[in-house]
């Protein structure tokens, strides 16, 4: 049974009251991506009938692509800046 609930854990990962306790969810980026995907789906649905296919993902992919450069580009700032506050 240990042995079940162990590679259940492996396929699901850790739970997101852990993430939560551990500050591995940043609530700007998630309101970011929950806002961005309450108005994405209904405006996506409207348009993707009358847009061809290959612009729409290639729209999709820049987005996405944008997203994950600004998270980062975040991130490498605040590291930086991390790595200032630890230098003599």
């Amino acid at each position: 049974m240990q042995q079940l609930l162990q590679s259940k854990q492996l396929l699901t990962g850790p739970s997101p009251s852990l993430n939560l306790s551990l500050g591995n969810l940043r609530f700007d980026v998630l309101v970011f991506s929950i806002s961005g995907a309450l108005l994405g789906a209904p405006v996506g649905v409207v348009i993707s009938p009358s847009v061809p296919y290959r612009l729409l993902k290639t729209v999709f992919s820049l987005c996405v692509l944008s997203i994950g450069l600004i998270s980062v580009i975040t991130s490498l700032k605040s590291f930086s800046v991390g790595l200032y506050h630890l230098s003599p």
